[in-house]
């Protein structure tokens, strides 16, 4: 069974050490991504097929 699993930042930390680590272990599902920078959401979007949001309120209210 995967966890889902949402991320509120999704910069280096994220990227480097956070995300490498859920795939490695191979029971998270990223399902939503939350951050104020355009280029990341993007990036998230394509990397991993998720919805991404730029206000963490919107990001919190979904039913993940």
């Amino acid at each position: 069974m995967d966890f889902k699993v949402g991320i509120c930042g999704v910069g280096r930390s994220a990227q480097e050490f956070h995300i490498p680590l859920m795939k490695k272990v191979g029971k998270f599902q990223i399902v939503a991504v939350c951050d104020t920078i355009p280029s990341r959401r993007r990036m998230a979007d394509r990397e991993y097929h998720t919805i991404a949001f730029s206000d963490y309120r919107h990001f919190l209210d979904t039913d993940i």
